[in-house]
C-alpha cells in the first residue's frame, strides 16, 4: 500500500527506521523500502517500478539534502518516484523530516511535476520527543487515505494492560461522562470513594472509562496497583521504574527516584498518547509527581480518600442508586427472584456497594432454593453483630458469605484464608501451591469461590485476585465462627501457607533467571515474567527476611539471591541488592555453607562496584577468595581472582589485573572450563583509547538447599578475554590478539554466539589500533550479523573504542603556506590518543614555525563502564564500532549514519548509558567535520545523561569533549574549565588514566594560551601517570605533546629527542597512527630547522603508513605537510598533486579549512605560471 521515497544521502537512517516503525504496526506487506526490499539477484530498476506502480500512497521523505543537482536529471530515481506517483494520480505525502522547509518552487524543476509538491499535503517527522506525535499523526493520515483498508496487526500498538471491566458493570454514566471528556483533552481524572468507603467499585470504574476512551489513546493503556491500603504501599520510584521498564524492558535504571523522574516522563513523552491507571493510591505524596506528565498523555488515579491533585477535581462515587443496584442484583439472580422491595433492602444491607452486591446476588445464584426474604432475615441477624455503618454493611454481606463457606465446606473454607497471603494478583499453579493440593483440585475451589463473588478473575490475563476487603475477611474468616476447631489453627496453617509461597516464587525467579540466559526471545520473556510477578518474590523474599530464625525461611533466604542473579542486577538498584545479599551472606555463614558464603561476598563486591565504590568491592572479592581457598572452589577460586583483574583495572593497576587474569585462566584451564564470557568495548566512549570493559566474572552464589545458579561464569575463555583486554590497555596489541583469537576459538568450540560475537568485537578493536582499519570492519561486521541472529539489541556491557576522536596528543604539525611563504596553523585538537592529527586550522603567518594540527589528545576516560552486564555482544555495540572504524578512515559520513543508528537503538530499549555514548561520537563527528556548535549540542545532551544516571566518568568523558570543543571555538578559558572539572571526578573515583588525560587536556588549553611552561608541566604529570600505570600509549601521546611544546619554545633538539621516543614506543606496540603522526611531527621540526630533505622524506613514510591504513584524514594531512615542504624547495609541479589530494578530502567533508587551502593552492599555481 506504502511506497518509501527517499535520497540515501539525505534521509536513508530516518527512512529505514520509519519504514520499521510503520511495518511493526501494519505488517511487512504494507510498506516497500529498496533499502530492505529489493531482493537479490533481480534487476532492481524493474522491480522498483513494478512496486510503485502497484502501491497507493508515495511517502516522500524530504530532508535538508534531498534538493541536490540530482533532481535535474531525468534519471535520477527520487525524481522519477515522486512525479510517477503524481502522474498516475496516487496519493503522495510529504513527510518532512525536522520541519526543514519543501525547497521554494523556482528552485525545483520547470520540466517535471516537482513543483506541485507545493500543493499536496504534506507532514512533518521530528526526533526526540516529538517523534511519537508526528508518527501518530502520520498513521491517521496514512488510515484516512486508505480508506480503512490499512489497520494495525492485532496487538501491534502499545502495551494493554488495563484488565476489562466486569461483564455485568453498571451504571456511573454521570461520572462516566465527566471523566471521558478530561481524558479527551489529555489530563488526570482523580476517582474516590465517598466517605473512604471500600468496594465501592473505583478500580472497575477505571477499567470501564479505559475501555470507553481506549481509542483516544492509540500507544496504549498502562495499570499499576499503587498498593495504598496495604502495609506496603508502591513507592513511587518503584512505579516509574515500572512504567520504562514496560516500554523498555531491559534497560538498566538508575538508583535514585530523582534520577528516575526524568526517565519516566521522557519514556511517557516519548510514547505518545498513552493512558496510565493509577489504582488504589494512598495519598498525594505517592501520585503527585507520577502524574505530572503533559498531554497526550493521561491519567485515571483511584484512591478511597479524595486526593488534592492541583487543577484535578476528584470525582466522588458513592452507592449506587437503588435502581442500578436493582439492576445489578437481577442480572446476577435472573429477573423473577425477589421483588422490587426485597431487592432494595438487600441493596441497603449491602449498602449499595458493588462489592457487596455481587457477593449477595452469587450467593442467591448458587442457592436457587434460598428465598430472598430468608436471605435478607439471615443477613439482620448477622448485621446485629456490627456497629451500623458502610463499611460494616459490607461486612454483613462478606462475612455472613464466608461463614456459610465454612458451614458447607471448612476445607475449602481454610484454603480460601490461605489465599489471603497473596498481596497481588496471582495465578493457578501458585494457587495450588499455597493451598497445598493438587492443580485439579485447586481448579475446582477457584471455580467454586469464583461463583460466591469470594475471588475475582481476569479473563484477559487469566489471573485470580482478592479484593482489599476480601482479603481481609478471608484471613479472620473463622473469627467470625467462635469455637470453631479451624480457628485454633488459624496460625499454623497460615505459618505453612507463607511458606509455600515464598518457596513458590523462589521458584518462580529461578524460571524468570532460567529464561533470560536462553537468550534471544528468552531475555524478554525472562524479565517479562519476573515483573509481572515482582510484588509476590519481594513479599516471598521479605517473609524469608522476617522469619528466617526458622530452619526452611533461613535456605530461602539464601536461595533468592542465587535463584535470580542476572534478573535482580536489571530489575533492582544496586543498593537493593546489597541489602539482599548481606542477608544472603549471613544466612550462608550461619548456616555454615562456605561456599555460598564466597559466592554472596563475590556479588557483593559487583553490587558495590556498581556503584562506583571499587575499594569496597576489592575487599569483599578478597574475602571470596580466602573461602574458596579455604573449601577448594576452584571454579569459585577462578571467579574471585576475575572480579579482582577487573577492579585492578578499572583503578588503572592493569600489571596487578594481568596478574589476577593470569592465575585466573590457569584455574579455567586445570578444570576445563572453556566458556566465560570476556569483558568488550563499548561504542561511543570519549577515550584516549578503549579501556577493558565489560562482564565481570560474575559468581552466582550457591544456595543453601536450592540448586546453585552459577551458569559457569569462569572460563577460560573469559580470562582470555580479560586478558587480551589488559594487554590492549598496556598497549601490546598483538598479545591482545593471540589472546582474542584464542578466545574466539573457543566461543566457536563451544557453540557460544554471544562469546563470539564479543571476541569479534575485541579482535576490530585490536586491529583498529594497530591501523588495520579495513580488517577491524570486516570483525565488526561478523559481531553485526551475530548480534542480529541473535536478537541482542543492546550491546551495552561492550565498550568499543572512539576511534581516536578527540583528546590532547602530540599533534601532528600541519604547515601552511601563504603569501610571504610559510606559515603554520595554530595548534588543533584530536579526540584521542595514538598522535593523530587534528583537522587544521586556517594557517597564520608566525614568523617562525610552531607545531600544529591534530595533537595525540589523551581522552576523556570511558563513558558508561558497566563492569556487570550479562549481555556483552550486541547490535548496537556493533553499529558504534563500525561508525568508529569509518571515522578512523575519514569516512565521517559514514561514521555519522551508524552512530545515528546505534542512538536509536539505545533510545529504543531504554538504554541510557548508551544513549550518551553515542552522543558522545556524534559530537566529535561533528567536531570532525568543523561543525563545532553541533558538537557541543551533542557533548551537552551526553553530560546530562551521564549526571542523570550518576555515571561520574561518564559525566568526565563530557565534560572533557566539551572542553575540547571550547578549545576549537577559541574559548580557552571554558576549555580549562571544563577540564579541571574532569580531572576533579577522575581523582575522586581513582580513575588515574581519566586523570592523566585530563592532564594532558590542560596541558594543551594552556599551549594556547601561550604558558606553555605551564603546559610541559601538565604534560609531565601526564606522562608521569601513564608510566605508572604502564600505559605505553599513553606515554607515547604525552611524550608526543611534551615535543610540541618544547617546539614551541624553540628548542627543536628535545622537541625532536621526544618525537623519537614517541616513535618508539608507537612502533614497538604496533601503533602505525600514533608512528604516522610521530613521523608528520619529525618531518615538521626538520622543517623548521630548514633540514628540508630530511623533512620530506619523513613526511613521505607518513604518508605511506596513511595510504597503508586507509587513514583518509592522515592522507589529507600528510599530503599538505609534504606540498608545503616541496614549495620551500621550488618544486611547484611536484607538490600541487599533493595539495589537491588534500583539499578534495577536505572539500568533500565540508570542512572549513578548505577554503584557505583552496586561496593557497591557487597562489602556488600562480606561481607557476
Amino acid at each position: 500500500m506504502i511506497f518509501l521515497s527517499y535520497r540515501r544521502a539525505d534521509a536513508r537512517f530516518p527512512a529505514t527506521f520509519l519504514a520499521s516503525r510503520l511495518k511493526d504496526l501494519y505488517g511487512n506487506e504494507a510498506v516497500f523500502i529498496d533499502y530492505d526490499d529489493l531482493p537479490a539477484g533481480h534487476p532492481w530498476p524493474h522491480h522498483l517500478e513494478k512496486q510503485l506502480a502497484d502501491r497507493r500512497v508515495v511517502l516522500v521523505l524530504v530532508g535538508k539534502d534531498w534538493n541536490t543537482p540530482r533532481l535535474r536529471d531525468p534519471d535520477d530515481w527520487v525524481r522519477k518516484e515522486v512525479c510517477t506517483g503524481i502522474r498516475t494520480g496516487k496519493t503522495v505525502l510529504v513527510v518532512r523530516l525536522e520541519g526543514v522547509p519543501l525547497p521554494p518552487k523556482d528552485e525545483l524543476p520547470a520540466d517535471c511535476e516537482l513543483a506541485r509538491l507545493h500543493d499536496l499535503q504534506n507532514l512533518q517527522l521530528r526526533a526526540m520527543g516529538d517523534y511519537a506525535a508526528d508518527f501518530a499523526k502520520l498513521c491517521r493520515t496514512l488510515e484516512r487515505e486508505l480508506h480503512g483498508d490499512l489497520k494495525p496487526r492485532t496487538g501491534a500498538v502499545g502495551p494493554w494492560q488495563v484488565p476489562p471491566p466486569v461483564p455485568d458493570f453498571t451504571g456511573r454514566e454521570k461520572e462516566f461522562e465527566a471523566m471521558a471528556g478530561a481524558l479527551a483533552r489529555g489530563g488526570t481524572v482523580m476517582i474516590a470513594a465517598a466517605r473512604g468507603i471500600g468496594g465501592a467499585g473505583k478500580t472497575e470504574l477505571a477499567k470501564a472509562v479505559a475501555a470507553r476512551v481506549r481509542d483516544s489513546f492509540p500507544a496504549g493503556q498502562l495499570f499499576v496497583d499503587l498498593r495504598g491500603v496495604s502495609d506496603n504501599p508502591t513507592t513511587p520510584a518503584d512505579v516509574m521504574r515500572q512504567v520504562i521498564l514496560t516500554f523498555h524492558p531491559d534497560a538498566k535504571l538508575p538508583d535514585d527516584a530523582d534520577k528516575l523522574l526524568p526517565l519516566y516522563r521522557t519514556t511517557l513523552a516519548n510514547a505518545g498518547p498513552v493512558l496510565v491507571v493509577l489504582d488504589n493510591a494512598k495519598d498525594r505524596a505517592q501520585v503527585k509527581d507520577l502524574v505530572s506528565v503533559a498531554p497526550p498523555v493521561g491519567f485515571v488515579v483511584t484512591s478511597r480518600a479524595a486526593i488534592r491533585l492541583d487543577g484535578v477535581k476528584p470525582v466522588e462515587i458513592d452507592r449506587l442508586s437503588p435502581d442500578d443496584a436493582r439492576a445489578l442484583l437481577r442480572g446476577i439472580i435472573g429477573p423473577d427472584r425477589g421483588t422490587d422491595a426485597e431487592l432494595d433492602e438487600l441493596a441497603g444491607l449491602a449498602a449499595g456497594l458493588p462489592l457487596a452486591l455481587r457477593v449477595a446476588g452469587n450467593y442467591l445464584l448458587n442457592d436457587p432454593i434460598e428465598t430472598v426474604p430468608d436471605y435478607l432475615a439471615k443477613l439482620r441477624v448477622e448485621r446485629a453483630k456490627w456497629l451500623h455503618d458502610d463499611e460494616t454493611d459490607v461486612m454483613t454481606v462478606l462475612g455472613y458469605s464466608a461463614g456459610q463457606l465454612i458451614r458447607e465446606n471448612v476445607g475449602r473454607a481454610e484454603r480460601w484464608q490461605m489465599l489471603s497471603v497473596f498481596p497481588a494478583d496471582f495465578d493457578e499453579p501458585a494457587t495450588a501451591d499455597v493451598m497445598g493440593v493438587a492443580a485439579d483440585a485447586a481448579r475446582v475451589d477457584l471455580k467454586d469461590l469464583l461463583a460466591r463473588g469470594l475471588v475475582q478473575f481476569d479473563d484477559k490475563a487469566l489471573r485470580f485476585r482478592l479484593h482489599d476487603l476480601l482479603r481481609e475477611v478471608a484471613n479472620r474468616a473463622f473469627e467470625a465462627v467462635p469455637g470453631h476447631p479451624s480457628a485454633a489453627e488459624t496460625g499454623s496453617r497460615m505459618e505453612a501457607a507463607e511458606l509455600r509461597f515464598s518457596e513458590h516464587y523462589c521458584g518462580v525467579l529461578s524460571k524468570a533467571e532460567n529464561l533470560y540466559l536462553q537468550g534471544g526471545k528468552g531475555v524478554t520473556d525472562g524479565l517479562s515474567l519476573f515483573d509481572h510477578e515482582k510484588a509476590n518474590i519481594l513479599a516471598g523474599w521479605q517473609w524469608a527476611v522476617r522469619c528466617q530464625t526458622k530452619l526452611a525461611a533461613a535456605k530461602l533466604v539464601a536461595s533468592y539471591p542465587s535463584a535470580g542473579a542476572n534478573i535482580l542486577s536489571l530489575r533492582l538498584t544496586a543498593r537493593e541488592r546489597i541489602v539482599w545479599l548481606k542477608e544472603q551472606t549471613n544466612a550462608c555463614r550461619k548456616a555454615g555453607n562456605r561456599r555460598g558464603e564466597g559466592s554472596a561476598l563475590g556479588n557483593l563486591g559487583l553490587a558495590y562496584a556498581d556503584l562506583g565504590r571499587v575499594d569496597d568491592a576489592i575487599e569483599h572479592y578478597r574475602q571470596q577468595l580466602v573461602i574458596t581457598r579455604e573449601i577448594g572452589d576452584r571454579r569459585g577460586e577462578g571467579n574471585a581472582l576475575g572480579n579482582l583483574g577487573s577492579a585492578y583495572a578499572d583503578l588503572g593497576r592493569v600489571d596487578d589485573a594481568i596478574e589476577h587474569y593470569r592465575q585466573r585462566l590457569a584455574i579455567a584451564r586445570e578444570i576445563g572450563d572453556r566458556r566465560g564470557r570476556e569483558r568488550t568495548r563499548q561504542p561511543g566512549k570519549c577515550l584516549r583509547r578503549p579501556r577493558p570493559v565489560g562482564r565481570r566474572d560474575r559468581t552466582l552464589p550457591a544456595a543453601v538447599g536450592h540448586r546453585p545458579r552459577d551458569r559457569r561464569p569462569a572460563g577460560e575463555g573469559n580470562a582470555l578475554g580479560n586478558l587480551g583486554l589488559a594487554y590492549a590497555a598496556l598497549g601490546r596489541v598483538d598479545d591482545a590478539i593471540e589472546h582474542y583469537r584464542q578466545n574466539l576459538a573457543i566461543a566457536r568450540e563451544i557453540g557460544d554466539r554471544r562469546g563470539e560475537g564479543n571476541a569479534l568485537g575485541n579482535l576490530g578493536l585490536a586491529y583498529a589500533a594497530l591501523g588495520r582499519v579495513d580488517d577491524a570492519i570486516e570483525h565488526y561486521r561478523q559481531q553485526l550479523v551475530i548480534a542480529r541472529e541473535i536478537g541482542d539489541r543492546r550491546g551495552r556491557g561492550t565498550h568499543s573504542a572512539t576511534w581516536d576522536w578527540p583528546t590532547p596528543t602530540s599533534a601532528e604539525w600541519t604547515t601552511r603556506s601563504n603569501t610571504t611563504g610559510s606559515g603554520w596553523s595554530s595548534p588543533a585538537r584530536s579526540a584521542t590518543g595514538g598522535g593523530r592529527e587534528r583537522t587544521r586550522q586556517p594557517g597564520k603567518c608566525l614568523r617562525r614555525p610552531r607545531p600544529v594540527g591534530r595533537r595525540d589528545r589523551t581522552l576523556p576516560a570511558a563513558v558508561g563502564h558497566r563492569p556487570r552486564d550479562r549481555r556483552p555482544a550486541g547490535e548496537g555495540n556493533a553499529l558504534g564500532n563500525l561508525g568508529n572504524a569509518y571515522a578512523a578512515l575519514g569516512r565521517v559520513d559514514d561514521a555519522i549514519e551508524h552512530y545515528r543508528q546505534n542512538l536509536a537503538i539505545a533510545r529504543e530499549i531504554g538504554d541510557r548509558r548508551g544513549e550518551g555514548n553515542a552522543l558522545g561520537n556524534l559530537g566529535l563527528a561533528y567536531a570532525a567535520l568543523g561543525r563545532v556548535d553541533d558538537a557541543i549540542e551533542h557533548y551537552r545532551q551526553q553530560l546530562v545523561i551521564a549526571r542523570e544516571i550518576g555515571d561520574r566518568r561518564g559525566e568526565g568523558n563530557a565534560l572533557g569533549n566539551l572542553g575540547l570543543a571550547y578549545a576549537d571555538l577559541g574559548r580557552v578559558d571554558d576549555a580549562i574549565e571544563h577540564y579541571r572539572q574532569w580531572l576533579v571526578i577522575a581523582r575522586e573515583i581513582g580513575d588515574r588514566r581519566g586523570e592523566g588525560n585530563a592532564l594532558g587536556n590542560l596541558g594543551l588549553a594552556y599551549a594556547d594560551l601561550g604558558r606553555v611552561d605551564d603546559a610541559i608541566e601538565h604534560y609531565r604529570q601526564n606522562l608521569a601517570i601513564a608510566r605508572e600505570i604502564g600505559d605505553r600509549r599513553g606515554e607515547g601521546s604525552a611524550l608526543g605533546n611534551l615535543g610540541n611544546a618544547y617546539a614551541a619554545l624553540g628548542r627543536l633538539d628535545d622537541a625532536i629527542e621526544h618525537y623519537r621516543q614517541r616513535l618508539a614506543i608507537a612502533r614497538e606496540i604496533g601503533d602505525r597512527r600514533g608512528e604516522g603522526n610521530a613521523l608528520g611531527n619529525l618531518g615538521s621540526a626538520y622543517a623548521a630547522l630548514g633540514r628540508l630533505d630530511d623533512a620530506i622524506e619523513h613526511y613521505r613514510q607518513r604518508l605511506v603508513i596513511a595510504l597503508e591504513i586507509g587513514d583518509r584524514r592522515g592522507e589529507a594531512n600528510g599530503s599538505w605537510n609534504l606540498a608545503v615542504a616541496l614549495v620551500k624547495r621550488d618544486r611547484h609541479t611536484k607538490a600541487i598533486p599533493f595539495a589537491e589530494r588534500s583539499l578534495a578530502y577536505f572539500e568533500e567533508i565540508g570542512h572549513p579549512c578548505a577554503k584557505a587551502d583552496r586561496e593557497t593552492l591557487a597562489k602556488w599555481r600562480t606561481q607557476i605560471g
